[in-house]
């Protein structure tokens, strides 16, 4: 290693030009990556939920639908279905292709006799409500109704053009709002713009002013900024090489490769400021970089590996995409700050660092080490008590914008149509059961009729849609027939050609769904033996993604763990001090636990990396003491500073991300940034206090030995 220090400073403008070269030439071929606003991002294979909802899509219909919510004004029922015919043909102008299901087609074959008697709206309403489909399209209110629009042949609609058609006055009709996924990937698009520019913006600025005010030099800020464009330039460059998008999960890399990249330039500084007695250039550099090398590349590999292990072992495409994008840039950072830094060092004119109250905190902090360290293993020893009450959740609403339309527009059609709130099961004879020729479809019918009935019975449903029911509507002609019947292969609740029936239960509270799936779905399988029942629902579907969450996430701790343990074990060479050096590392993220719980915080998708993101990081201190402290024989000096600016960037840094338009982002950060400024503590704490233990009772073990002899 002394040789590769000696080379790299000998050698350092060589260096620094072909790096800048080579940063050149990715900065070129690199452009800014493509947003995506798609919500999807978890892979859904093994999920039985999903493909059951994936086959009743193939049958019965139901992909890429635009609901449109038709509020009407105090009016005739004639004047408000005048206002959606023109909305109809106004879609069918711009998207010819399309579909459309309202209620104003069933109208003329079902409601004849009130054609001239001018009723309200309300009434009609009211009265459609008590058919099946009709009361899908129908508020719980009765005040308003859906016009479904099925798009299924269109990869993008384009929303202005979409808006520009419904923004316009319609006889009879108050408001018309509208939502699809279409919809969804158009406003987490333009959010996530806004948290990218926004973010990295605010991000970089606090650097800026932080070195502004620690070294009061235009020199240090423009080695800063230097390695920054570095950090930026390589996450582009990885982003286009591997072509992937900026979405609701990659949208973080920037900023928090920014944050991770100004742990190596505090250090370098730090230290080059250290050393002014030295007057030797290449000595003075020498020592800096020989000081940082090592545990640079240690911290850069623990943390990248902590990274990595998204890619490998989370269900998400998104956090897969995260986390190899940021565990390659972390790399690529390392290397390019070596290869450059001794070089941009000699611009350094700083003479002393303004870090009076920074010292303080951490001369308080090495008086207090032994409370602090008794206090941090008793809640790390608490914290296993509460492990059990963390709870996991995840929903596509969660990662909408609370300020913006589409959150407001989705709340309102879950309150008025239990949009999301609702559990199917699909009913089919087995393949394996015989039935008598005149017995296969009689008794499959009465197995669907008896489990209808009996779903009525169950507790917080609300409506239960079923084939079986018969509803008799007069025609035009004065005869009547059953409104199921005449749909034919248009039936949502029956597909003749497949022989398989489709029940639908919507519920009041989505709590409810589960116990359904859990309690009362596998006795009605029970009670019908010979038949094949599915079941699917939004939620289980989402249920399933939190448990392939849970477990990814402990293969991902366990892994980063591991590497952690490796590359400590190879600077310590003993086990017991590797194991004891994890606590101050496990210790902050037990804060974690009382976090979720004390403030009633839900576990998702993303929040859910928090733990392996904050071991990654945390680990980075524990290897600069160890390093200075055992391999160098060293006193801490400068290092304790550099430990304590690196927190407070981190936690700052990831602090910002409160300024997300996404909640799960805004959890990210806020518990993220906690858990570094809890992690220093230990560090300056607990972690010499496991190192001082160490080191007497090693003493004491050779002082017994010699006595002995």
């Amino acid at each position: 290693m002394e040789k590769i220090v000696t080379y790299i400073v000998k050698k350092r403008k060589t260096l620094f030009v072909l790096t800048s070269i080579l940063i050149l030439i990715g900065g070129l071929t690199s452009s800014i990556p493509a947003f995506d606003g798609n919500i999807i991002g978890f892979d859904l294979k093994g999920n039985e939920f999903y493909n059951t909802s994936e086959r009743e899509n193939e049958i019965f219909g139901g992909q890429n639908k635009v609901y449109l919510k038709i509020t009407p004004s105090d009016d005739t029922l004639k004047n408000v279905f005048a206002g959606v015919r023109a909305l109809e043909e106004n879609l069918k102008v711009e998207y010819p292709k399309t579909s459309i299901i309202s209620l104003r087609s069933f109208y003329f074959g079902m409601f004849y006799k009130s054609e001239n008697k001018n009723i309200l709206i309300n009434e009609f309403l009211k009265n459609a409500s008590n058919y099946p489909i009709l009361n899908d399209l129908i508020s719980n209110d009765k005040k308003s109704f859906l016009v479904l629009m099925s798009v299924d042949t269109l990869k993008k609609l384009n929303i202005n053009i979409f808006n520009s058609v419904i923004n316009k006055k319609y006889t009879g009709i108050s408001s018309i709002k509208a939502i699809s996924l279409y919809h969804v990937g158009d406003t987490i698009e333009k959010y996530i713009r806004r948290d990218f520019v926004i973010l990295t913006a605010i991000i970089i600025l606090f650097f800026i002013l932080f070195f502004l005010f620690t070294y009061r030099n235009l020199t240090a800020i423009i080695f800063s900024v230097f390695i920054i464009g570095i950090s930026i330039l390589s996450t582009l460059f990885f982003f286009s090489l591997f072509h992937i998008h900026l979405n609701l999960v990659t949208v973080l890399v920037v900023p928090v490769v920014l944050v991770l990249s100004l742990s190596d330039t505090i250090h370098l500084l730090n230290g080059y400021i250290k050393t002014n007695d030295i007057l030797d250039k290449e000595e003075k550099l020498k020592k800096v970089i020989n000081h940082n090398i090592i545990p640079s590349f240690f911290s850069s590999a623990t943390t990248a590996a902590a990274f990595f292990t998204f890619y490998f072992f989370n269900d998400s495409i998104f956090i897969r995409e995260f986390g190899l994008i940021t565990g390659l840039c972390l790399m690529a950072e390392f290397f390019l700050t070596f290869l450059m830094a001794p070089y941009l060092l000699n611009i350094i004119r700083v003479k002393k660092i303004n870090g009076g109250k920074i010292n303080w905190i951490g001369n308080f902090l090495e008086k207090n080490k032994k409370i602090f360290s008794i206090s941090f293993i008793l809640i790390f020893i608490a914290s296993f008590f509460f492990i059990s009450k963390l709870n996991f959740i995840n929903s596509s609403q969660m990662f909408f914008p609370k300020d913006s339309e589409l959150y407001a527009t989705h709340e309102e059609f879950n309150k008025d149509f239990y949009s999301q709130m609702k559990f199917d099961i699909l009913i089919e004879r087995k393949i394996n059961v015989n039935f008598g020729e005149l017995e296969k479809d009689t008794a499959l019918e009465n197995a669907v009729n008896r489990i209808s009935k009996f779903c009525y019975t169950i507790k917080g449903v609300v409506r239960v849609n079923s084939a079986t029911e018969n509803y008799e509507v007069e025609s035009l002609f004065g005869n009547s027939f059953n409104f199921l019947d005449k749909l034919g292969s248009k039936n949502p609740y029956y597909s003749k050609k497949n022989k398989i029936y489709r029940i639908e239960l919507k519920v009041n509270n989505a709590k409810i769904i589960r116990e359904i799936s859990r309690d009362v779905f596998p006795f009605i399988v029970g009670k019908f033996p010979e038949f094949k029942l599915s079941q699917t629902s939004p939620s289980l579907i989402m249920d399933y993604v939190n448990k392939r969450v849970s477990s990814s996430l402990i293969n991902s701790l366990l892994t980063s763990c591991f590497s952690i343990i490796l590359f400590i074990f190879i600077m310590t060479r003993s086990i017991g001090l590797t194991l004891t050096s994890l606590l101050p590392n496990l210790v902050p993220l037990s804060f974690i636990v009382f976090i979720y719980v004390i403030l009633g915080l839900e576990i998702n998708i993303l929040t859910a990396i928090t733990a392996v993101v904050c071991l990654g990081l945390l680990d980075d201190d524990t290897i600069h003491i160890l390093y200075r402290r055992l391999w160098l024989k060293e006193p801490l000096e400068e290092l304790s500073f550099s430990i304590l600016s690196t927190s407070i960037l981190l936690s700052a840094g990831f602090g910002m991300f409160y300024f997300s338009s996404f909640e799960p982002t805004q959890i990210f950060g806020i518990v993220s940034a906690s858990i570094f400024l809890l992690g220093v503590i230990c560090e300056l704490t607990l972690m010499p206090w496991i190192i001082n233990f160490w080191l007497d009772s090693i003493q004491y073990k050779k002082g017994k030995e010699q006595d002995e002899k």
